[in-house]
């Protein structure tokens, strides 16, 4: 709904009603109140997103997962199976692109310019409106930006890139009047659509950084405190913090760029423990959240042996319970998909079935593993030692056609001979490799 409120300027109802809502307080305050209410913030409710267009014909969130290598291709075919931008996006309808650029690092510690440039243009493409593109950064963000050279990608898509600077005092109203308001950035709050980009990492208190947990840029902070700081200094209950923040700014869509994941230890690439696994290879696409961290959780659970998905349940269960999304995956349609994928020589999917040596070998401490599968298929991938008893399992689970590299690291392990098992349907290869102490 639009309301005009003179013959040059349409204002959408949400900072129609906000305006006018603050204009009034002003002049009553102006002569009427004393100075010590003139001195109180408006303070808003969560911001209201609009429903979930895409569901299934049974009215199931729709969560789509694409396996592939060429991010544009990935894309396309993953917001064509799930209904198109245009089933969210009005013809003139603002865009708010919320990427997570939370430090000057790289991907995937943060979201990668050019898949930020890939989806403005996708969405330049629908609407005659305005397309921005924002985050606030632990580092002055600026440096981030720059870092990225983010201005540039962006130059020749039709989409601005801006910097969040004025907030609103927003709370929900069951919150005990202790409970701080938290400072949402009004270029958020306004947008009459938000879609989060996001990618698949790991958080030294949040346990997973993805679809969730990328609304915490959206703030700046709780009280007169930096948000990241605040948040950190909550400990456990950050996990609950997160799902509350979520609820305050509800994108519309997000969008999980996981061709590559950071493991281990994050939300840095430079932190102790912190791996980039690239050649993981998934694109997820879904207007419900909780799906998608649900969905992540169990992606980087089988990538990640330092990580299980039951270590963001108190984040899943609190955003369920706020109405965020759904409270397991059984109440999801999820459509899984591939594109071409190719190696960096530009091959396509594999022809046969490869598991091959690893690399270096011998080795010390740390070692990868490269395989390759031609077919969708229940595969896995255990260490063992010369006495038969399982060291290692990578994973257990359905996988796409493609070449993929898994890290082993034999920190903890004696020197010694070793063999690795990779079972693909009812096929099984394995190899021997020897770790050097």
């Amino acid at each position: 709904m639009e309301i005009n409120i003179d013959n040059n300027k349409i204002y959408p109802r949400r900072k129609f009603i906000k305006n006018l809502t603050t204009g009034v307080l002003s002049l009553v305050a102006g002569n009427i109140f004393p100075r010590i209410l003139r001195a109180t913030p408006t303070t808003y409710p969560p911001r209201t997103r609009v429903p979930n267009p895409y569901l299934s014909n049974e009215g199931k969130p729709l969560l789509v997962s694409v396996i592939g290598t060429d991010y544009k291709e990935m894309l396309k075919t993953g917001l064509e199976k799930i209904g198109g931008i245009t089933k969210l996006v009005d013809n003139n309808q603002d865009v708010l692109i919320k990427p997570n650029l939370n430090a000057v690092d790289v991907y995937p510690a943060i979201s990668s310019a050019d898949s930020i440039a890939t989806f403005a243009r996708e969405v330049i493409a629908v609407t005659s409106g305005s397309v921005t593109v924002g985050d606030v950064s632990y580092h002055p963000t600026e440096s981030v930006y720059q870092h990225i050279d983010l201005a540039n990608a962006l130059a020749n898509t039709g989409a601005k890139l801006i910097h969040f600077s004025s907030t609103y005092n927003v709370r929900r109203s069951s919150w005990p009047a202790s409970k701080q308001d938290y400072l949402v950035y009004s270029d958020v709050y306004d947008s009459p659509i938000i879609i989060s980009l996001a990618c698949i990492k790991r958080h030294f208190l949040a346990r997973m950084t993805t679809a969730l947990k990328n609304n915490v840029g959206c703030i700046a902070g709780s009280g007169a405190t930096r948000s990241r700081a605040y948040l950190h200094g909550l400990g456990e209950t950050f996990l609950s913090e997160i799902a509350e923040i979520a609820g305050l700014i509800n994108p519309e869509l997000t969008i999980i760029d996981a061709r590559s994941m950071l493991i281990g230890n994050g939300p840095l690439s430079s932190q102790p423990g912190a791996k980039i696994l690239d050649g993981t290879n998934f694109l997820i696409i879904s207007g419900d959240m909780n799906a998608v961290d649900h969905y992540c959780a169990m992606l980087l659970q089988g990538f990640d042996n330092t990580f299980l998905s039951s270590h963001i349940n108190a984040t899943l269960h609190h955003a369920h319970s706020l109405g965020l999304g759904v409270k397991d995956l059984n109440e999801v349609e999820i459509i899984e998909l591939a594109t071409e994928v190719k190696d960096s020589h530009g091959l396509s999917i594999p022809k046969k079935f490869e598991l091959n040596q690893n690399y270096p070998n011998p080795f010390n401490t740390s070692t990868q593993i490269r395989f390759k599968l031609n077919e969708n298929c229940l595969a896995s991938l255990n260490v063992y030692n010369t006495r038969g008893q399982k060291i290692t399992s990578f994973f257990d689970r359905e996988l796409f056609p493609g070449e993929y590299i898994v890290s082993f690291n034999g920190d903890n392990l004696p020197g010694g001979t070793y063999f690795y098992q990779l079972r693909a349907g009812n096929q099984i290869l394995m190899k021997k490799m020897t770790l050097v102490k």
